[in-house]
């Protein structure tokens, strides 16, 4: 994903969230991104939209489905992302 998608994602997820954070916090949180690729492409990713609408819940709303391993999966891999960023 280009930089600038990045960031226009960023700022669409805060707004729907109800959340805010400044231009370093956005920042930071784009590094994640791209730390989370290097580490995501062992995972058994979905293959077309089929499998990637199996993540969600769509009982109303567009809710991820932690009963998903790979929700699960992703997940935590963003808690060990978090952890060693507060460890720094």
């Amino acid at each position: 994903m280009r930089t600038d998608h990045l960031i226009e994602s960023c700022q669409i997820w805060l707004s729907s969230n109800g959340a805010y954070c400044d231009w370093l916090e956005r920042a930071k949180l784009i590094e994640a991104r791209r730390w989370m690729a290097q580490e995501v492409h062992t995972l058994p990713l979905p293959r077309d939209e089929a499998d990637l609408l199996k993540l969600f819940n769509l009982d109303g709303a567009w809710f991820l489905d932690y009963r998903s391993a790979l929700v699960r999966d992703v997940h935590a891999l963003s808690l060990a992302y978090l952890r060693a960023v507060d460890r720094q």
